[in-house]
This record gives C-alpha cells, sequence and structure tokens, in this order.
C-alpha cells in the first residue's frame, strides 16, 4: 500500500507540471498513466501470488541415488526407481496444491551432507527420501515405509501411506531402522514396527542428525520380478503417485 500511495504522489505533482493546453501532452499523459498503472498491478498481483504459495505447505522429495550413482542393480536399477518415482510424485503434488522441491535436479546426484544442508535450509512440512529394495532372495517383495525416530510427527504419515498402499497389494510394512554394532564393526539391521520399542542407536544417515519430518522408502524390491512387473511402468509410477497423494492430503492439510 505505501508502494501505491507512493506512486499516487508522483502522478499528481507530475499533473501539476503539465501544461494541459497542448493535445499531445494530455494523450500522452493518459498513455503514462495507463502503463505505469498496469504495471504497478501486475506487481502487486504477483507479490499476492507469491505470499499464497509460500503458505503453501512445502514436500522436498529426494531421489537417493542418480546420475553416475545407480545404487542397487537388480531387474532394474535402485536409481532408475527413485527418478521415476519422485517425477511421477512432483507432478502429481504439484496439482494437488502443494510446492514441491528436489534435493537435487532430475539426473544429478548429491552427497548427504548437500541433502542435509538444503532440508535444514527449507524448513520442508515432509521430506520422502526414496529408494529401492534389494534381497538375494528373489521371492522376497513388498514395500516398506520408515519413519524417523526423532520425530513423532512422522509416524502418523507412514501410518496413512502403509493404509494407502495395503488396498489390493500385500508385504506392505511401515516402521523403525535402527543399526546395531556387531562384530568387526559391522552393524547389524533391526527393523521395529509401528508403536514398537524406538531404541536411541543410528538410523538411515539422512534422519541421523535431523528432527525434521524425514520419511525414507524402499518403493518395491527390484529383485522381485512380481515387483518390477506391477510398478516399473508408466502407468505403475502413476498409480504410486496418486496412493501418495491420497495419504499426504491425510495427515498435512493445504
Amino acid at each position: 500500500m505505501e508502494r501505491v500511495k507512493k506512486y499516487i504522489e508522483i502522478v499528481v505533482h507530475y499533473f501539476k507540471s503539465l501544461n494541459w493546453k497542448d493535445p499531445m501532452v494530455f494523450i500522452l499523459s493518459v498513455l503514462l498513466i495507463f502503463l505505469t498503472l498496469g504495471s504497478l498491478i501486475g506487481s502487486v498481483l504477483s507479490t499476492i501470488h507469491t505470499k499464497n504459495e509460500l503458505k503453501k505447505p512445502l514436500i522436498l522429495l529426494d531421489a537417493t541415488y542418480g546420475g553416475e550413482q545407480k545404487g542397487f542393480e537388480g531387474i532394474v536399477n535402485e536409481a532408475d526407481v527413485a527418478e521415476k518415482t519422485v517425477n511421477a510424485l512432483e507432478k502429481k503434488l504439484l496439482a494437488s496444491g502443494y510446492r514441491v522441491q528436489r534435493t537435487h535436479p532430475a539426473g544429478t546426484f548429491a552427497t548427504l551432507e548437500e541433502k542435509i544442508k538444503f532440508i535444514q535450509k527449507n524448513h520442508p512440512a515432509l521430506v520422502i527420501s526414496i529408494r529401492a529394495a534389494h534381497s538375494k532372495d528373489p521371492k522376497k517383495s513388498g514395500i516398506r515405509f520408515y519413519a524417523n525416530p526423532k520425530q513423532e510427527a512422522t509416524t502418523s504419515i507412514v501410518s496413512a501411506l502403509k493404509q494407502s498402499f495395503s488396498n489390493g497389494h500385500e508385504g506392505v510394512w511401515a516402521g523403525y531402522l535402527f543399526y546395531k554394532q556387531g562384530e568387526k564393526n559391522t552393524q547389524i539391521p533391526t527393523y521395529v514396527d509401528l508403536g514398537g520399542k524406538k531404541e536411541n542407536l543410528e538410523t538411515w544417515s539422512i534422519m541421523n542428525d535431523s528432527d525434521k519430518r524425514i520419511i525414507v522408502v524402499e518403493q518395491f524390491y527390484i529383485s522381485n520380478q512380481n515387483d518390477v512387473k506391477t510398478w516399473h511402468s508408466d502407468k505403475g509410477y502413476e498409480e504410486i503417485a496418486n496412493r501418495y497423494v491420497s495419504a499426504i492430503q491425510q495427515v498435512i492439510q493445504k
């Protein structure tokens, strides 16, 4: 409003200085008013739009691998699964009224340190880190959602995701991952169901030093033929995105 007031003062001062007996002066003055006023209105509307956009919840999407970093190699590779999931989910979230950013551009790789710095800087309502599961047992299948033990709000998010993906599909799990110290400095993964005892141990690296709303998802088993057949297609990734958005809308209001 201060900007508009200043503009009016300038216009009034300008009019007082004009020679109104000259028709050309009058025409040019009217034209100048319309051009300037149009620019001002556009600027005000743009500012209002920007403020409204910033009010929308921000969701950060993280494709765990990318670029030359391919992750696990199965029937398909992990980086491809992560990228295609993020692509479909980004499109669907934007269409549903959320703000969306990626931790790194498509087709590239970012270090853990770079991702954490980006997350801390942007204060997202939710971070979804996408990867794929892999097993030496080709029969092992399903989808796994991991909550952040340091952020209670992620429990309701992964619970909603589990419910969304369980409709018509088996092997959907949600809970926590902890690493226990084994022999010869090895780390033994321990899986705890939602509602189970949380332990003060290391978890996913992206969660270890953060209290942000971060969830990690193993989207499906790239070592399982049926999982790949079900999900690794344009239709499959579109269904994945729809199920994510359905769950997110229950817990993160626009």
